[in-house]
């Protein structure tokens, strides 16, 4: 049986997950689980926590991300699925769902695991994260919330969850833009869906070339409709004056 480390977070395992997997010295500042979780090394990942390893730990240095930020990105545009199985053992372990990396304050605006989530079109995480109560409206530097990211990515899923949880669907970014008013990011969308263009409009309220054509031709009804009440008032006018000449005509 193989024997669990005494100090999990110490250097000496920090050096063998990097020596046994050619890793350079970007990793250095990474603690030992944040380096197993960005190799993904699911059963390293497992040792290390089961031996009392600090799931919500930064790094040695200022802003290198916790555990569960290191695993819920996979890059922008990234066709890498994330690691459900892994995310789900970080939260058993009581990792923060709304961590900050390690040294960034709270009033200084990050990207969550969640924005991260609804960026890379990872709706099933999105829905794991949102039922331990992730924050929906935190924003990025730029200003964008996970539903902006959502939205860009054209994933209908990620936000019929985020509404469902009170995103605000009227969150302005750094340029003024709503959900609502977010183009599809062509770089992001690459696993939007056939079903997710034609959700989208109706879950955010969007106008589609449709929904105009739908209005001309009831704006076109309504007139219809006016101009049959106008003739059908002007008709009812000329029968009382008929009625009121021949009353004159009789003497009535």
């Amino acid at each position: 049986m193989q024997a669990r480390p005494q100090n999990s977070d110490s250097y000496g395992m920090r050096a063998k997950l990097q020596s046994d997997h050619g890793c350079d010295d970007y990793f250095n500042p990474w603690t030992p689980l944040t380096t197993a979780c960005k190799l993904k090394k699911n059963k390293m990942v497992e040792l290390l926590l089961t031996s009392k390893a600090d799931a919500n730990a930064g790094s040695a240095d200022d802003c290198f991300p916790s555990a569960l930020l290191t695993v819920c990105n996979s890059g922008c545009a990234s066709q890498e699925p994330y690691d459900r199985h892994l995310i789900a053992m970080l939260l058993e372990f009581r990792a923060e769902v709304n961590g900050r990396p390690h040294g960034v304050s709270a009033e200084t605006p990050f990207r969550s695991a969640l924005f991260h989530a609804c960026r890379d079109y990872e709706p099933d995480v999105v829905e794991m994260l949102l039922t331990r109560q992730a924050d929906v409206n935190t924003p990025d530097e730029y200003g964008d919330a996970p539903l902006h990211m959502a939205a860009g990515a054209g994933c209908s899923r990620a936000v019929a969850a985020l509404l469902d949880s009170r995103a605000d669907v009227n969150a302005l970014d750094a340029d003024g833009h709503t959900p609502r008013e977010c183009q599809l990011n062509f770089q992001l969308m690459k696993k939007a869906t056939v079903r997710d263009f034609h959700m989208l409009p109706r879950l955010l309220g969007k106008k589609t070339a449709s929904d105009d054509d739908e209005e001309d031709e009831e704006n076109e009804r309504d007139s219809v409709n006016e101009e049959d009440e106008d003739e059908g008032d002007s008709a009812n006018e000329l029968e009382d004056e008929d009625d009121e000449e021949i009353a004159r005509i009789r003497g009535e």
